[in-house]
């Protein structure tokens, strides 16, 4: 209850008990009935407007309560789909550790266990040259909507925005080639294509396509968009130089650490949602999509009748 709330009530206790005291000195019987019956209504459009205050506040904090839950759900929404690609960082595109329980558990790693992963982890063009603004843009909404800043207190908004710029951050070092060297080896088993050289209706992304055991069919691992100078890069094998580890070890323990509290014990996801479809027991990679009448989405099982 703020202050001009409280006014009205104030002012009806004072004028109560004014009446009331005058009320004592009165000897005329029918001006004090009149009084009586002024202050016993006095008295009941206080209680009226005491409960009625009771019962907006219970509701205001219900509101708030239901309003903080959807912005955490709506946050941690977010952060998964960072954490997601984040984990090909540390794991590559390996469909074991792509399970939605090692995803979330990214952000319990301590930062020699980062370090170690980094230190062995080789990285195609296809992850450094690619243009992460879709990641980088997760939270924009949230810092720009009104909705989310009136409930949310001035903690939990720092945080976001420390996160926001963190992948920034990271986001600037994976494009930068000055921090990586070029390995001998180029990734064959790995091709790439333009989506809507597949499907007019894709996205201008390239695919990142995996060959199967199948000559025809590839599984489409990675999508992104690219600068027209890094196209011919896309599958040559780079390694984070040593001088780096330790700054992008520590970089991605802060945004773990800053991460942890907006994940909460159970997560809920779309199943529709065609950005978690490749993530092995939580959404199942074989869609045998056909390319001639449908969008092609990360994970979907390709059957090419041209050679890539």
């Amino acid at each position: 209850m703020n202050t001009y709330n409280t006014i009205p009530y104030i002012s009806l206790s004072i004028a109560t008990i004014i009446l009331s005291v005058i009320t004592c000195y009165i000897t005329d019987s029918e001006i004090k009935n009149i009084l009586i019956n002024i202050i016993s209504n006095a008295v009941f459009f206080f209680l009226v407007f005491i409960f009625y205050e009771l019962i907006q506040v219970h509701v205001t904090k219900e509101e708030k309560k239901y309003l903080k839950e959807y912005i955490k759900n709506s946050v941690s929404n977010d952060i998964f789909i960072a954490l997601y690609n984040i984990q090909k960082i540390l794991h590559g595109y390996n469909l074991d550790s792509n399970t939605f329980s090692n995803i979330v558990g990214l952000v319990n790693y301590s930062e020699n266990e980062i370090s170690n992963l980094i230190k062995n982890q080789s990285y195609l063009g296809f992850q450094i040259f690619k243009n992460n603004g879709e990641i980088r843009d997760l939270f924009k909404e949230t810092i720009n909507n009104n909705l989310f800043l009136t409930n949310i207190n001035h903690i939990d908004s720092i945080n976001i925005l420390k996160i926001q710029n963190k992948l920034l951050k990271l986001e600037l070092i994976f494009q930068n080639t000055d921090f990586f060297k070029r390995t001998a080896e180029n990734a064959i088993e790995y091709s790439v294509v333009n989506g809507r050289e597949l499907n007019p209706i894709n996205e201008n992304k390239f695919l990142l396509l995996k060959k199967t055991a199948s000559e025809s069919k590839f599984v489409v691992y990675d999508h992104g968009f690219f600068e027209e100078n890094f196209k011919d890069k896309l599958l040559f094998r780079y390694m984070l130089k040593p001088e780096y580890i330790a700054k992008v070890s520590h970089l991605l323990y802060e945004i773990f650490s800053l991460m942890k509290y907006w994940l909460p014990t159970s997560l809920e996801l779309s199943p529709t949602d065609s950005r978690f479809r490749i993530i092995k027991d939580y959404f199942t990679p074989f869609t045998y999509t056909k390319t001639n009448t449908t969008k092609v989405h990360v994970a979907d099982i390709l059957e090419l009748r041209k050679n890539i």
